[in-house]
């Protein structure tokens, strides 16, 4: 129930009051604010023991070091709810990024993972309302199905009892075969009795009626079409033609009492928690009780990293219905393939970075020469882009930028931030002070833009950053 435990509310990357969440060395957390992860939504202590949160959203249980569920002094546990500190939903900016052809590059290519499903949790009672999320767990759901069905499913064996015409196969079941065909004088028959190999166990049961709700969870959600899930819909057609020989029926929650997920069926273990989330729960967010009162299955989103996806899916999407032809965005480039990765040089032995990747690289297509060339590049960042910006960060983030603007040759760079509520921004453009060299001059311009939560402003910060890099 809801009373047996506190409910701590906070905005990402903000500290967390100590009368909330006093310090207590038992309590899982992180001691480098640069080396966070999703266990407890990336809490971590600085250098007065006092509690921040990190670049994460979602919702869990906060752990003890042992990974159970922490008790404070008042012997409750602790729910941490952690919403995004600008004008952005993460799972608006989710349900975006998995709609873009290149959603596989993206969870593919990143350190730290896009989502994380607390599956050894349980779903929480709160009052909290928050919406979506049923497509992050039938995708899961499925990625995790796929990888069973393609190895090998597990198998129970049992007896099957047939009269065989001619043959014998396994052992004669005499007392069938006497009652069956001897008393008949049917003696070219023979009751035999022989082992046989079934795969319609109650684990592979339970992931093909997991695998039917995640596809129609998926269809309800019209998400079952778009570009960035062809790979999932691949996954979802191999996974339902490999089960398709087990029989469908009804779970019941006793189903997974006897479910065996050891030796062998531990590769299950993920799958059949998942799967026990979809059939019990039907999605992250179930449908509300009572005032405001629902079961949210424990998640964490990466901030940073989906709301660069989710620029980049915007951009992408204004692009395509507004029925521009000369202006594109590159295609994003994988930390993992190096192949494809921009080089600063070609000599592997110099001290120079071998490699960079961009957020955002806008190239224009130029007819004379039949080729797409490098017009513009964004850095996306998920930070204020007010005067209060730490001086190092800050730093870090102009030289970032530059040297893609340098070693890309483009006249046009910028940040793209998110959108503080209740802020109006004035309109950035810059000239960038070309200091004489042997290189030859040229005029380069630096701007910032702030996508909101709203359609309208989107589309009218996106105009601008077209409009922007258009220029000649």
């Amino acid at each position: 129930m809801i009373n047996d435990k506190n409910i701590i509310i906070s905005k990402d990357w903000s500290l967390i009051n100590s009368y909330e969440l006093p310090y207590d060395d038992n309590l899982f957390f992180y001691r480098d604010v640069n080396n966070t992860d999703s266990q407890n939504l990336g809490i971590y202590i600085d250098e007065k023991n006092r509690y921040h949160t990190s670049g994460y959203s979602g919702i869990c249980v906060l752990k003890d070091k042992n990974n159970n569920d922490y008790i404070d002094r008042n012997g409750k546990k602790i729910i941490l709810i952690v919403k995004p500190r600008f004008n952005v939903s993460a799972w608006t900016m989710f349900t975006e990024v998995i709609k873009d052809d290149e959603y596989e590059s993206y969870i593919n290519g990143t350190v730290h993972k896009l989502y994380e499903i607390m599956d050894e949790d349980k779903p929480i009672i709160t009052n909290m309302n928050d919406s979506g999320g049923e497509v992050l767990l039938a995708i899961s759901f499925i990625r995790s199905c796929y990888k069973i069905c393609s190895g090998m499913l597990n198998r129970n064996m049992s007896y099957i009892s047939e009269n065989l015409n001619g043959k014998i196969r396994g052992r004669i079941d005499f007392s069938k075969h006497i009652k069956k065909n001897i008393a008949y004088g049917r003696e070219n028959r023979i009751y035999c009795k022989y082992p046989s190999f079934s795969e319609n166990t109650i684990e592979n049961k339970i992931l093909k009626k997991a695998l039917e709700m995640s596809e129609r969870l998926l269809q309800v959600n019209h998400c079952l079409d778009v570009e960035g899930l062809s790979k999932i819909r691949e996954m979802l057609v191999y996974s339902k033609k490999r089960m398709s020989n087990i029989q469908s029926k009804i779970i019941k929650k006793s189903d997974f009492l006897s479910v065996n997920i050891t030796g062998f069926n531990s590769t299950y273990s993920h799958a059949i928690k998942l799967a026990e989330m979809i059939i019990n729960h039907a999605g992250i967010t179930i449908n509300q009780t009572g005032e405001q009162t629902g079961l949210i299955i424990p998640y964490a989103i990466k901030l940073e990293s989906i709301f660069e996806f989710y620029a980049r899916a915007k951009i992408k999407k204004y692009i395509k219905e507004s029925g521009i032809k000369d202006i594109r965005l590159d295609a994003y480039r994988n930390i993992f393939s190096s192949e494809i990765l921009l080089n600063t040089t070609n000599n592997d032995d110099c001290y120079l970075i071998h490699n960079y990747i961009p957020d955002i690289a806008f190239q224009k297509y130029n007819p004379q020469t039949n080729e797409w060339n490098y017009i513009a590049v964004m850095e996306v960042k998920y930070q204020r882009s007010t005067s209060d910006v730490i001086n190092t960060t800050r730093r870090h983030n102009t030289h970032q930028l530059l040297f893609y603007t340098l070693l890309l040759n483009v006249k046009r760079c910028g940040f793209i931030f998110p959108s503080e509520k209740n802020k109006n921004y004035e309109d950035i453009v810059e000239e960038l002070i070309i200091h004489p060299g042997n290189a030859k001059g040229s005029k380069r311009e630096y701007s910032e833009f702030h996508l909101g939560d709203t359609y309208d402003e989107q589309n009218d910060e996106i105009k601008k950053i077209i409009e922007f890099v258009r220029k000649l």
